[in-house]
């Protein structure tokens, strides 16, 4: 090999986090076949690069990151519940105040003065509201209370439902496409069903499902014990009591859930029991996930609705995923077992709230029309026309206010409406003012319409013009080669 050339692919030898990197056609001397080398620079002249080797610099990274997260967590578990709430508050602080800067971003001028001027009048509210020495400020209790009080107000917000709709329940099949069968079906006879309950009369008791309805209608859910399912059912079951006291007829609601082990499922579902209207009773089954035999249901399904009367089944529903909004479906079954219309289940439950129009002041005035529900209305008789609501509309007062209208004026109406005993206020923005704003080019469109318009109607006929000189043009080469050809013709014949 001696005075050999080598030529090959860059190779790497490890020596201790180095690695000797040879480049290709590096010479052997033809002295010898050993290198000492002194240090980086010698080995640069024979074509030999030192260079740090990347794995162990990887390493060393990853390994500073997992240094920093183990001492992140012995901080966290050194820190104490206070101070770890307080870390957790501030982080949630800084991500809404993220949050909401970038929102800001987002919205027009327009908007932000009136997402403004909404903001100061709920504050201006809150401080009336708890300010009880009376003093215009709120002290360190009085600041506490009102915090809270915005809390809420925002989970209302932000758990806010949509409409509720009822539907025909002979449709359901149709609408779910292939047909899933859990549980007894229509006709057929309710089997006992011994639960243990954990509410009401019968917490910590065995009793039967059936034999408690006593040929009422009942409407049984059969469930898993899965979040969503738990968080779908205080709304259904809410649903279904409003539907029970407007009716005036008697309804047993009865929640068993289901699971291998009956002590964790009762753990589970036993952080319901607060949220859960008082006449609804919720049960464990001792059976196991799949229920007792006598009722075959399927383990694949993980919510069971079934509505019956007398002891036998009218509707059978079964949900691979649980409800986490009313089924129109279910509610459509219900209303139909009591005899009550599809419309008139949905008016019951979507009470219209009121609203209060206030539009801008006219010229030289100090406070704008007034219009409750698209009657006009005066300071004086707001009051009596508030107390006069029904109670299923006293919950929530819609504000729809002009741009100009005089912060004064609202916060009256909000105190008026507080007085009448509205807890909830919301601000909507009037349809005449949520257009979105003409660009310039668009104003200018608007503006010169009728000069565009005349100079559209002269570039026609301006091009009409154009058309019949030209076709005349041609016509006169036709006549003009036509004339030309008879020349030529008689020319021949001469």
């Amino acid at each position: 090999m001696k005075g050999w050339t080598l030529d090959i692919v860059t190779t790497e030898l490890d020596t201790k986090g180095k690695s000797i990197v040879f480049t290709n056609d590096v010479k052997i001397p033809p002295d010898g076949y050993l290198l000492l080398v002194r240090s980086p620079e010698s080995l640069k002249k024979w074509g030999i690069t030192l260079e740090e080797d990347e794995q162990p610099q990887k390493a060393k990274s990853e390994r500073g990151q997992t240094m920093e997260k183990d001492n992140a967590r012995n901080r966290e578990q050194d820190s104490s519940p206070e101070e770890q709430g307080k870390e957790a508050r501030e982080k949630l602080a800084q991500m809404e105040e993220d949050n909401a800067r970038n929102r800001e971003q987002d919205l027009s001028p327009e908007e932000q003065l009136r997402e403004a001027r909404e903001k100061l009048a709920q504050m201006e509210e809150l401080v009336k509201r708890f300010d009880k020495d009376g003093d215009g400020k709120l002290n360190k209790e009085e600041g506490l209370a009102a915090r809270r009080a915005l809390a809420k107000r925002r989970n209302e917000n932000r758990y806010r439902s949509e409409n509720v709709e009822v539907k025909n329940p002979a449709e359901f099949k149709k609408a779910e496409g292939t047909a899933i069968f859990s549980g007894p079906q229509p006709g057929e006879k309710l089997p006992p069903l011994k639960v243990k309950g954990i509410n009401g009369d019968t917490k910590d008791k065995i009793y039967d499902v059936i034999a408690k309805a006593d040929g009422q209608l009942l409407v049984l859910f059969l469930q898993d014990e899965s979040g969503l399912g738990l968080r779908g059912l205080v709304g259904v079951s809410r649903l279904l009591a409003q539907i029970a006291e407007k009716s005036k007829q008697n309804m047993h609601i009865n929640a068993v859930f289901l699971g291998d082990t009956p002590d964790t499922v009762e753990n589970q579902a036993s952080k319901l029991v607060p949220h859960i209207p008082s006449g609804v009773s919720l049960g464990i089954s001792q059976d196991g996930r799949e229920g007792p035999g006598s009722y075959g249901l399927n383990r694949n399904v993980a919510q069971t609705v079934i509505i019956a009367k007398d002891g036998k089944v009218l509707h059978n529903f079964a949900f691979t995923q649980p409800m986490l909004r009313p089924d129109p479906y279910v509610l459509g079954a219900v209303g139909e077992a009591i005899g009550i219309k599809p419309a008139t289940l949905e008016k019951w439950l979507n009470p219209q709230n009121p609203v209060i129009e206030i539009k801008n002041p006219a010229e030289g005035g100090k406070t704008g029309e007034m219009l409750l529900n698209g009657n006009v209305v005066q300071f004086d008789e707001l009051p009596v026309r508030l107390l006069n609501l029904p109670e299923e509309q006293k919950s929530t007062l819609i504000i729809q206010s002009g741009r100009d209208v005089p912060h004064e004026q609202i916060v009256k109406v909000m105190d008026i409406a507080k007085e009448a005993g509205i807890d909830k206020i919301e601000f909507a923005m009037r349809l005449s003012e949520n257009k979105r704003m003409e660009s310039g080019r668009e104003q200018m469109r608007r503006e010169y319409s009728d000069e565009i318009a005349a100079l559209r109607k002269r570039i026609s006929e301006a091009t009409k013009q154009v058309e019949k000189a030209r076709k005349q043009v041609k016509e006169a080469r036709k006549r003009r080669k036509d004339a030309a050809r008879n020349r030529e013709q008689r020319g021949k014949e001469d």
